[in-house]
């Protein structure tokens, strides 16, 4: 066969007349994702550039257009901008491009299933989080839009339009398919995933059904990802109150700005009216990077806590969905959901990590600044580790103890019979 773009097709795609996710629905998420996909990248690497006329106003308005072409160790030096100004904007889109590559990564990217159930219930956690991070997203856009004087110019207003029309599009779109293909075919019970019993796995350990399906990865996301969101839940719903016995938080805000644009009651910020009301922008900008954050936290506490082992499933059943044909192995249905979602929160933390070694440990190493306050930000790298390991790697994961063989109760004659038979 010569080689062209619907030979390779073939080949990626298995020979089915039923493959999910269909064409149609694989071009409108390649859309939307991709618009999604473009913000987010101009926000973590082009940070303020603008891509259009009414994307220039928001850009304006968010007070980012002053930073662009700018890098962080220029914006260290500078007496007129504060570089904790461009590290959270940064910070927030490679989030924000973490959770639009997952849609493009679900629909487009991924392997399609031989039918539509198959494909919900192996991608349901990526799936539902789509949908609630977009309600979310599209909210605060609202939010945004309320913070927007009546007499700023109209493509402002477009751009805000468009952004919110875009996600409750999306969100739409995702509600519908997840309830007419999964949710009202399996019903709330089968969807929720919650199992009852024992199972014995392939290598004679009886576990229980409805357990954690790591308790490593359970351990390692609760406690890095719930202490450093801590900070981002306090930017989004409290800015500029400072926590007290965190490590660093006075440094933090100050550094952030947030007690420009939040000055707390009292304070000689707060004595100043109306200075925080040209500083709206900041404060806008440092609550998306707040929620864009805690919506990636969510993500992986969704694996790591609500996901449940399940029955023992065969690799070969499972890669049978997607037309693929491999080694016959078992591993937990949980467990295999599990590792699709890691895969992905992998590349989310590894955009977070990347931005925070980039911006501050070379900012710091050009122009000599202190930034300790960042240091707790640090841990991430380790929850990054342990996700790229259980994700990519897949080990085995021990499921309980192995079951102790019962011994065999002989009766008097028998064993007179063999120890006769022995002496002979």
């Amino acid at each position: 066969m010569p080689f062209t773009i619907s030979s390779l097709a073939a080949r990626w795609r298995p020979p089915s007349d039923s493959l999910y996710p269909t064409l149609p629905i694989q071009a409108f998420f390649f859309l939307t994702a991709s618009l999604q996909w473009l913000w987010a990248v101009r926000d973590a690497f082009f940070t303020g550039k603008s891509l259009s006329v009414a994307d220039g106003a928001l850009q304006d308005f968010m007070m980012s257009s002053q930073y662009h072409e700018l890098d962080a160790a220029e914006l260290v030096t500078m007496h007129t901008a504060a570089p904790g100004s461009i590290f959270l904007r940064k910070l927030g889109g490679g989030c924000l491009l973490g959770l639009a590559s997952n849609k493009l990564f679900l629909f487009v990217f991924a392997v399609p299933f031989t039918d539509a159930r198959s494909f919900f219930s192996m991608h349901q956690p990526t799936v539902l989080h789509a949908l609630f991070s977009n309600l979310a997203l599209a909210a605060f856009h609202l939010y945004t839009l309320a913070h927007v004087p009546p007499a700023s110019p109209g493509p402002l207003f477009h751009a805000l339009y468009f952004r919110i029309g875009l996600l409750a599009l999306e969100a739409a779109v995702l509600a519908a398919l997840y309830l007419r293909e999964f949710l009202l075919p399996v019903g709330v019970r089968g969807a929720l995933g919650r199992y009852r019993g024992e199972e014995t796995d392939f290598q004679g350990y009886t576990y229980s059904k409805n357990g954690i399906v790591s308790r490593i990865v359970m351990r390692t996301v609760t406690l890095v990802s719930g202490f450093y969101s801590i900070i981002f839940f306090r930017d989004l719903f409290m800015p500029g109150v400072p926590i007290p016995s965190y490590p660093f938080d006075l440094a933090y805000l100050a550094f952030t700005r947030a007690f420009v644009h939040s000055p707390p009651p009292g304070s000689a910020g707060d004595a100043r009216l109306g200075e925080a009301a040209f500083f709206v922008g900041d404060k806008l900008s440092s609550q998306l990077t707040a929620l864009a954050m805690l919506l990636v936290v969510a993500y992986k506490m969704t694996s790591a806590l609500l996901l449940r082992k399940g029955p023992m499933t065969s690799m070969a059943e499972v890669n049978s969905c997607i037309g693929l044909k491999r080694k016959d192995t078992e591993r937990t249905s949980g467990y295999i959901k599990c590792t699709q979602t890691w895969k992905l929160a992998f590349f989310s933390d590894m955009l977070i990590w990347s931005t925070i070694w980039r911006f501050v440990h070379v900012a710091a190493d050009k122009a000599g600044a202190d930034f300790h306050m960042f240091h707790h930000l640090m841990v991430v790298f380790f929850e990054t580790f342990i996700l790229g390991c259980f994700g990519f790697l897949q080990p085995v994961i021990p499921n309980g103890k192995p079951e102790e063989p019962v011994p065999a109760i002989e009766s008097d004659g028998e064993g007179a019979a063999k120890k006769a038979k022995k002496d002979a």
